[in-house]
Formats: C-alpha cells, sequence, structure tokens
C-alpha cells in the first residue's frame, strides 16, 4: 500500500524503519563513498571510461542524423579518452610531474578501448543498449564523480606538499585550490580550446574543483589558521554533528572526502535527464558571488550605431563627388 495512504501511525512505523536501516547501512555507504571496497579503482575506471563513451556516442549519434555519417573510430576511442581521462593526462605535466595517462596506461588504455567497442561496437547494440538502461546509467553517474571527486581530494593533498606558505598565512590557500580546479579542466580546454571553455562563464568543472576543492583543503589541511579552525568549528557545533563524525569518521579527512563525493554524486545524478535536468545547480554559489561582485556588469552587448547615422556617413562620399563632377 502507498504510503500517502497508510495511517498516520503505521506512516511513523514504516519511516522510522527506513531511517533505521538506513543508519544501519550507513557504514557501506561510507565505505562507497570512500571507494573502500574490493576492486574499487578498477570499477572506477572502467566506469569513468564508460561515463565518456557514452556521452561521444549521444554527440555521434546527432551527427549521424545531421549528416547521415559518423565520426572516425579513432576519433571516438580518442575524445573519450581525452573527456575521461584528459585532466589527469595533463595536469601533472604542468606540474612537473608524469602524466597520468602515461603512468597508469595499462589499464586506462584497456578500460577505453573495452568501454568504447562495447558502447559503439557490440553485437545488436548491446552494450549501449545495456549501460542506457536507468540502473546502470545511475551507477555509471555514481562512479564516474566518485573518480572525480577522489581527484579533486588528492589534488588538494598534492598541492599542499608542493607549495609554500605566505607570511601573509599560515597554509597556502589558492595554489591548493586551483591545483585540484587545474584537473577537472585542463582537459577540456585541451580539446575544446580556451575560449569555447569559458564562453558562457564559470563551467561545471570549475565551479565544482573551487568550491569543493576550498572546502576539503581549509577543513584538512588548514590546521592552524582561522579559516580552517572556523570552518571546522561551526560544522561541529551544529547539534548532534559531532557525535556523527565520532561515530562513523575516524578523522577529519574521512569526513571531508566523503562529503566531497556525497556532493558530486547527488549532483551528477540529479543533473540526469530523468530527473532534474543539465541546468540544475544545487549550489549556486558562484551566481551568488557575480551578482554581489556586479562582473556581469559588462558582459551585455554594446551599443550599436543608429542605421541613419550609419546611412549618412556611406552617402557622404558619393555626395562630394558629385559635386565636384558638376563644377568641373
Amino acid at each position: 500500500m502507498p504510503l500517502a495512504l497508510l495511517p498516520p501511525l503505521q506512516k511513523m512505523d514504516v519511516v522510522m524503519e527506513t531511517l533505521s536501516s538506513l543508519w544501519t547501512s550507513f557504514p557501506g555507504i561510507i565505505d562507497l563513498l570512500k571507494s573502500n571496497y574490493s576492486w574499487s579503482q578498477e570499477n572506477l575506471n572502467f566506469f569513468m571510461a564508460v561515463s565518456a563513451v557514452m556521452a561521444v556516442r549521444a554527440a555521434d549519434d546527432k551527427l549521424r542524423q545531421s549528416q547521415s555519417k559518423g565520426n572516425p573510430w579513432m576519433y571516438n576511442l580518442t575524445h573519450a579518452t581525452l573527456i575521461g581521462f584528459g585532466g589527469g593526462a595533463f595536469a601533472p605535466l604542468l606540474l612537473a610531474r608524469p602524466s597520468g595517462l602515461l603512468a597508469g596506461g595499462d589499464f586506462v588504455a584497456l578500460s577505453s578501448f573495452v568501454a568504447y567497442w562495447l558502447v559503439f561496437h557490440s553485437p545488436f547494440d548491446v552494450g549501449y543498449s545495456v549501460f542506457s538502461f536507468l540502473p546502470l546509467k545511475i551507477w555509471t553517474v555514481l562512479t564516474s564523480q566518485l573518480f572525480k571527486a577522489g581527484g579533486i581530494c588528492s589534488y588538494c593533498n598534492l598541492g599542499m606538499g608542493m607549495f609554500n606558505a605566505t607570511k601573509y598565512y599560515p597554509v597556502p590557500i589558492m595554489g591548493p585550490i586551483l591545483t585540484a580546479t587545474l584537473l577537472g579542466n585542463v582537459g577540456p580546454v585541451f580539446r575544446l580550446g580556451w575560449s569555447k571553455w569559458f564562453e558562457k562563464g564559470m563551467p561545471a568543472n570549475f565551479e565544482n574543483g573551487l568550491w569543493l576543492g576550498g572546502f576539503y583543503h581549509l577543513y584538512v589541511n588548514d590546521t592552524t589558521g582561522f579559516l580552517g579552525v572556523t570552518l571546522r568549528s561551526l560544522i561541529k557545533s551544529v547539534p548532534m554533528v559531532s557525535e556523527f563524525l565520532d561515530t562513523f569518521f575516524s578523522s577529519d579527512e574521512e569526513f571531508a572526502r566523503v562529503f566531497v563525493g556525497f556532493y558530486m554524486v547527488a549532483y551528477g545524478v540529479l543533473k540526469l535527464p530523468e530527473f532534474l535536468g543539465p541546468d540544475f545547480n544545487p549550489f549556486p554559489a558562484s551566481k551568488v558571488v557575480v551578482t554581489v561582485l556586479n562582473l556581469n556588469s559588462r558582459d551585455g552587448p554594446v551599443a550599436k550605431k543608429s542605421k541613419t547615422k550609419s546611412k549618412q556617413a556611406a552617402t557622404a562620399p558619393a555626395t562630394k563627388k558629385k559635386k565636384s563632377k558638376k563644377v568641373d
């Protein structure tokens, strides 16, 4: 029987049983968000590749409908590989480190090719049909978003170890945060170009790296500065939150990593067309900042000259020429 049709007392019993089951399974959910399970890295890599290949397949299908011809197979394969692993391929190079695409090339290359073949070339299009099934579609988004969340946290820690603090604050702030932001944006910039990637303002990849990377870095790495101390104090001062954190998390780093993973998963799933759609933004902090600082004040179209003035300017030389001919 639907929940709405149950008597009030039975409704409460159902709600309490649901909450109890969620509470019991919460450690398993935390392990999932931490990617703390067998074959987790293989799972994350493979479904990151699937997510990228499915995006390329959708674009290729649109091209075939409009032009009756799709892109070559090598273009689709490399395009999907760059969508899925472009950040790990190029961001380390800017930090004078080995490319992640080459360092982990064995499994990355295998994941990309297997995912590509299943989605594009499996018999009777079975692979594409299976990965389009909503439960597996949600799982693909969940794992690919956890892959990205892990990258944000790892690159914040990497930047923390690479950069020195200034005399103004006890730990480096923007270096680690921008390092995490770089990871999600250098791949698209390589594929699309800087102007194309930023032509509509701040992309979601940049926003996630900036805000989630900022939260993680301050909560975990800023152990002595007033920003990190204040952030942790505010969160732990909320009633029952401190007990909750002590029960389920062994460290601040573990909680921050789970929080970033949970946000990325919820954000990715809700943006699916089956739910709230790709325009959904649960945390429009960037829009608030842009509005408060009036950063869009010069983004409107430039005022055009009136048509009458332009016509007069165009006909003026011709009139002078006619007069000179009459005089001669």
